[in-house]
């Protein structure tokens, strides 16, 4: 998935075993809120309950978000997860446009293995968006929102602001 041009990026999200052993991913799910806003398709859920893939994806395509172009949230059986050194290489989970995000108020994942030994280890990544990339998606959906709202004659200005956080700059185009 690759952001339109002016739009924020994406946010992706990986997890790798840093153990020194194969391990098997024995569950991977997640827990989820949507915003009010996407929540006009009617699909309803416990929230505080944890939820398989096809609950997350039924609830995102609820709110009008279409698989492949919106989000990415990866199909996951028994698998095996080898150890390995850099993240970037892990087990790549989901990756949510700035539209996902936007309609997302917070997400949970979950994810279950068992080591060579029989151990079962557990991780929970709670709402795992940076507020930084949470800020550069809500100037850009007011950036959007000015923008429409402008008549032809009108110019929207929107300033650009540095977050030290990312080390780069964070702006919005109209």
């Amino acid at each position: 998935m690759v952001a339109a041009e002016g739009e924020p990026s994406v946010g992706s999200f990986y997890t790798y075993n840093a153990g020194s052993s194969t391990c098997i991913v024995q569950d991977l799910s997640y827990q989820f809120r949507l915003a009010s806003c996407a929540l006009s398709g009617g699909l309803s859920h416990d929230e505080s309950s944890w939820q398989p893939r096809r609950t997350l994806v039924s609830a995102l395509r609820a709110a009008g978000l279409r698989e492949d172009r919106d989000y990415f949230v990866a199909r996951i059986g028994s698998a095996p997860l080898p150890p390995i050194v850099n993240p970037l290489e892990g087990l790549h989970l989901l990756t949510l446009n700035w539209r996902t995000i936007a309609c997302i108020e917070s997400l949970s994942i979950r994810i279950t293995v068992t080591d060579i030994i029989g151990d079962t280890h557990e991780r929970v990544f709670n709402d795992f968006f940076m507020p930084a990339h949470l800020i550069e998606v809500q100037e850009y959906e007011n950036a959007r929102r000015l923008a429409a709202d402008a008549t032809p004659e009108e110019e929207v200005e929107v300033e650009s602001f540095e977050d030290s956080s990312l080390g780069r700059p964070v702006s919005s185009e109209t």
